[in-house]
């Protein structure tokens, strides 16, 4: 499992020429994941991410 963290003012996410998501101010997360990913894997990745999360208030 891989994730690129970055704080933004504003991202969409869009398929073809449609918007399917947006946000304001926060944190914009790519995550890839793989089928030999385990629970163990995704609560570290979540725990790691959220602990970022302060620094965007």
């Amino acid at each position: 499992m891989k994730a690129i963290t970055q704080r933004v003012n504003s991202a969409k996410v869009m398929v073809g020429d449609e918007t399917v998501s947006s946000i304001g101010r926060g944190l914009c997360i790519l995550v890839s994941i793989s089928s030999d990913n385990d629970a163990n894997v995704m609560d570290w990745m979540w725990r790691t991410r959220v602990a970022l999360s302060p620094a965007v208030r």
